[in-house]
């Protein structure tokens, strides 16, 4: 019995944060990025600044499935973030550059 009231408070909880995920993924959308940049566009800026000439920025199907591949040095980014031209499309390049740049150093 507990177990399973432990279940769905876990279920419950990944629901809600998802929600508010959503949520602010849709208010921020709205506002442009500073020199109207896109995803797209952010990545090499961030890459070569770093010394980082080897690593490939792919556009994927879907909404908010964007990942990373350290092994084969490449960023999937879903179309509304690699398109995208608003601060969630750069803030959310940003931080899969960053994670990968972190994956470099740690090898």
């Amino acid at each position: 019995m507990i177990f399973w009231l432990i279940i769905g408070i876990f279920f419950v909880s990944r629901l809600i944060a998802g929600n508010e995920q959503k949520t602010n993924f849709r208010e921020y959308i709205a506002i442009p990025a500073i020199n109207n940049i896109s995803g797209a566009e952010v990545s090499p800026i961030m890459l070569y600044n770093h010394g980082c000439y080897n690593v490939d920025i792919i556009s994927t199907d879907g909404s908010l499935t964007d990942y990373r591949h350290p092994q084969t040095k490449t960023i999937n980014l879903s179309r509304d973030i690699y398109y995208g031209r608003n601060i969630v499309a750069a803030a959310v390049t940003a931080c899969y550059i960053a994670m990968l740049f972190v994956c470099f150093t740690a090898t």
